[in-house]
């Protein structure tokens, strides 16, 4: 049953993305004359990301969070709860990975420099990440951060800039919560990562790894 589920979504999937393919090659002819489209080897339209693509992309940002603390001193663990909602609130099939990389940033990589800068989270210290209000698409309580020593603290979606539903749904991104420096400790604007650039129903987290 779900190797058929599959396959009529797949199956879906192409069928809209060759009347895509249909829409640009006719909309080209109407604005371009013949000469100049002759002139073009190739027309490529691409694929959107799909769920688990992004979700690959994800684990690949979070790899990149856990070095760079991990060069701090600091390990971090984050959980599926997480994950989940990093899906629930990134993937974007018109904005590709950019809105995932900004939902890292916002919520992952700012409050954990926070927790840097105050000294809840040290040299030699494991941070583990999980959800608010017993997880969930909307937990109650937001992003909440543990220490080895027992320490917690919590950091709501609204004051992460997040809980509204996808970061690109009114086509601009979700403000960052500051830091006490005014910057990330991370340094810069966030994690830049290879091929990502500068900026650069959820999906269940065994498709994360």
């Amino acid at each position: 049953a779900a190797a058929a589920a599959a396959a009529a979504v797949a199956a879906e999937e192409n069928a809209t993305y060759q009347k895509v393919q249909a829409d640009v090659r006719r909309e080209l002819q109407a604005m371009y004359r013949p000469e100049f489209l002759n002139r073009l080897d190739e027309i490529i339209v691409f694929r959107p990301l799909s769920r688990p693509e992004i979700g690959r992309i994800a684990e690949l940002m979070l790899a990149s969070v856990r070095k760079r603390a991990g060069g701090k001193g600091v390990s971090v663990h984050v959980d599926d709860h997480f994950k989940d909602l990093l899906l629930t609130e990134g993937f974007s099939p018109k904005f590709g990975a950019r809105p995932m990389r900004r939902t890292v940033q916002r919520l992952l990589e700012n409050p954990l420099s926070e927790c840097m800068l105050d000294g809840f989270a040290r040299d030699g210290d494991e941070v583990s990440v999980t959800l608010g209000g017993g997880g969930g698409p909307k937990p109650e309580r937001g992003i909440v951060l543990t220490n080895t020593r027992g320490g917690v603290r919590e950091f709501s979606l609204e004051e992460l800039g997040g809980g509204a539903g996808g970061i690109e749904a009114e086509d601009a991104p979700a403000p960052a919560a500051p830091s006490r420096n005014g910057d990330s400790d991370f340094g810069g604007g966030g994690l830049p990562l290879p091929g990502f650039g500068a900026s650069a129903a959820p999906l269940t987290s065994s498709m994360m790894g």
